[in-house]
């Protein structure tokens, strides 16, 4: 038989150490999602930084062309 002194001792913290796990294991999964949110969203960043950059380099090879044909 369980005495009223080892459920006060012992189990209730359990029990709330159990809680408070729960607690921080959720808090850490959204923090986790928020996270490849922010990672998914910068890699989206990344590639539409890169596009611009190619793009501009092929307007810069555009003016280079028509410089060289006025310098005519």
């Amino acid at each position: 038989m369980i005495k009223q002194e080892h459920i006060t001792k012992y189990i209730l913290p359990l029990l709330a150490l159990a809680v408070a796990w729960g607690v921080i294991q959720t808090r850490v999964d959204n923090f986790e999602e928020r996270l490849m949110k922010v990672e998914n969203k910068m890699e989206q960043l990344d590639q539409t930084f890169f596009k611009i950059e190619v793009r501009l380099a092929e307007i810069q090879k555009d003016i280079q062309a028509i410089n060289i044909k006025l310098e005519k």
